[in-house]
């Protein structure tokens, strides 16, 4: 089994998720165990760079970045590959929070894998 189908099977499918009931957006949590670290964000996808959960995902990719001193890192990226974009602005207008978070990985050079 491949680094992809090992993780894939540690993941909830969208209707058990829904289960759980309706979160408030963006939603984030951070799982720790045995030298790992599992950062999450939920958002609204939206495509307005000046949404304010941008400013939250600023913050916990910072945090993501200075607990996993850039070691060993991969981003998951929900609905498929993503452009790179130029910049943050278009980043954010042509493909939300998976547009960001790729311009981000792409920027420190981290493996991105998309889902």
């Amino acid at each position: 089994m491949n680094r992809a189908q090992r993780i894939e099977r540690l993941l909830e499918n969208y209707n058990n998720w829904n289960v759980i009931g309706k979160k408030e957006l963006p939603f984030h949590f951070e799982i720790h165990g045995m030298n790992q670290i599992l950062y999450y964000f939920g958002s609204n996808h939206s495509r307005n760079p000046e949404n304010l959960q941008y400013k939250e995902l600023d913050k916990y990719w910072l945090d993501f970045l200075s607990k996993t001193n850039h070691k060993d890192c991969v981003v998951l990226v929900e609905g498929g590959t993503r452009a790179l974009h130029k910049n943050r602005t278009n980043a954010i207008i042509n493909d939300s929070e998976a547009g960001l978070i790729t311009f981000f990985a792409y920027k420190e050079n981290i493996n991105r894998t998309f889902e």
